[in-house]
């Protein structure tokens, strides 16, 4: 009687747990031309998001990153991996990076954001959901380091698309 109990109490957080999560596949797009600093930058900004949906009890993937900004304009191209995974959404990010690093006073390089544009596409229903751009210099001003930027912007960027998905699943 003890071990069917503990069995139904795993199953049960098992559909618990692929019932209301979500799974997201989160894919980055950059300008092949980006300075190598850019790199470094880019895995933070994955980074961040794939632990803020982690924290969220989503369950989420990535793709490697892509260097040309077409794959971003396709969204047939994110649908089609997104089926491949069977996944329920892909988030695409464009970091669109300055082409030279800037330096801060201390001596350290960073690659300065211009922008990070994203969507958020819903695989089972073939559309993009919402698409939006955030201005890396609205993240700048009020940093001492400015190099954070990017992990700011990220942050941001799960907020808004987790709002997203959560609309699309009807919550």
């Amino acid at each position: 009687m003890k071990n069917i109990k503990k069995l139904f109490m795993v199953l049960f957080l098992v559909i618990c747990t692929f019932g209301w999560s979500s799974t997201i596949c989160l894919s980055v797009v950059q300008p092949s031309d980006s300075p190598e600093i850019s790199k470094e930058t880019t895995r933070d900004i994955e980074s961040v998001i794939l632990t803020a949906f982690y924290d969220l009890d989503e369950i989420v993937t990535n793709s490697g990153v892509l260097y040309d900004k077409k794959y971003f304009k396709d969204d047939k191209y994110f649908i089609e991996k997104g089926i491949e995974g069977q996944e329920d959404y892909v988030l695409v990010l464009y970091v669109d990076y300055d082409s030279v690093p800037e330096r801060i006073p201390e001596g350290k390089t960073y690659a300065k954001i211009k922008k990070i544009s994203y969507k958020v596409i819903s695989v089972k229903n073939q559309e993009t959901l919402s698409s939006k751009s955030v201005e890396g210099k609205k993240f700048t001003k009020k940093l001492d380091d400015p190099s954070k930027a990017g992990t700011l912007m990220a942050e941001y960027i799960a907020r808004e698309a987790y709002k997203v998905i959560l609309k699309d699943k009807g919550y």
